[in-house]
């Protein structure tokens, strides 16, 4: 695999492991007929910070090399932006209405 094919992939997982961490502190919401599809969840996104933060401290989270915690926070507060903005599932409000 080239450098760059796995520096995608790198940055992938980075991604995906953030909305994760948003979708796991109620961030974001992914939609449960639509998977991969995500959307405001109502809760701050500090929520995110404090989470990654605290796991940091214990251990549990080990930064790379030159990898700080405002690495983490800033790639959180990206995927947040990116993915935040709709109140729901476009698709399912198109064919349903709005919950």
């Amino acid at each position: 695999m080239s450098y760059w094919s796995e520096k995608a992939l790198a940055d992938q997982e980075e991604y995906e492991w953030a909305r994760g961490i948003l979708c796991e502190i109620g961030a974001l919401e992914e939609c449960e007929n639509h998977p991969g599809t995500f959307f405001d969840g109502g809760n701050d996104v500090e929520g995110a910070y404090k989470l990654v933060n605290k796991r940091v401290t214990s251990g549990e989270i080990k930064l790379d090399k030159g990898q700080s915690r405002t690495d983490l926070t800033d790639l959180i507060k990206a995927v947040y932006d990116d993915n935040s903005g709709l109140t729901g599932c476009p698709e399912c409000e198109e064919n349903f209405g709005p919950g």
